[in-house]
């Protein structure tokens, strides 16, 4: 667990934000291979992905900076400081998933048909991107007795919250979940209802992989009803979904 695993003068190199770009490439290697048997035009993926990586980021930084706005207000600067901070992921993929379905619009793209092939990527970038939060040392677990909990150094975020306990691997339950929703929409691509059925598919396996693994997580607080944020918004994100899919479904029987 190495959060800076390169420091060469004022150039430094953060575990995190290597396996980001990994998880990117990785993603957009497996984008294109799609594209490609999708007929649609590589170029066109490219800058759909960047913008929503993009957007992603800023929608993940802000949501953070709300959630923690008592420091950020004695402390502006650090706003943009991402390095200093942390990322949440829900306001990652609604920013994110925003600025892509405007950029499938403007492009007059097949919206169900782009955001499916979408779906995998998402779930395999993060699962890619635990592996970063693991050596970063953040997103991590209560205490365990479980002969495969850890401990994280001592200048990890983990650490300074729960000192030399073991705990749990948060980061690698997720790496290891998101893996199989990965593998599950893959699948689902080839046997698909209708157009976006796998991107509204991705949403419900998310949501409650993640509205699970929040019990074994220890760095986040009760939000409402002794639930996290991440655990309210999954409850909102999957009711959504399933509202949608069953809605789709239906649309699609009375066309057939």
């Amino acid at each position: 667990m190495h959060p800076v695993l390169l420091s060469v003068g004022f150039i430094k190199i953060y575990s995190y934000g290597l396996f980001l770009s990994i998880a990117f490439l990785i993603s957009l290697f497996y984008l294109k291979r799609k594209a490609i048997d999708e007929g649609i035009k590589i170029k066109d993926l490219i800058d759909l992905s960047l913008s929503g990586l993009i957007a992603g980021i800023i929608g993940a930084r802000l949501l953070y900076v709300l959630d923690n706005y008592q420091y950020y207000l004695n402390k502006p600067l650090e706003i943009i400081l991402l390095n200093k901070g942390g990322l949440i992921f829900y306001g990652g993929l609604l920013l994110g998933t925003l600025a892509s379905v405007i950029f499938i619009k403007k492009k007059r793209l097949p919206l169900g048909k782009i955001t499916d092939l979408l779906a995998p990527c998402l779930a395999l970038g993060e699962s890619i991107t635990r592996i970063g939060c693991f050596m970063a040392g953040c997103c991590y677990g209560k205490p365990t007795s479980l002969p495969w909990g850890v401990r994280f150094p001592v200048d990890s975020l983990a650490c300074s919250h729960y000192g030399h306990k073991v705990l749990h691997p948060t980061q690698l339950y997720s790496f290891l979940a998101l893996l199989v929703v990965f593998i599950f929409l893959n699948w689902k691509l080839k046997h698909k209802l209708f157009e976006g059925e796998v991107f509204i598919w991705y949403f419900i396996s998310y949501s409650t992989v993640r509205f699970i693994l929040e019990f074994f997580r220890g760095d986040n607080l009760a939000f409402i009803f002794s639930l996290t944020m991440a655990q309210s918004l999954g409850i909102l994100l999957f009711i959504c979904s399933l509202f949608f899919w069953l809605m789709l479904k239906n649309r699609s029987k009375t066309l057939i």
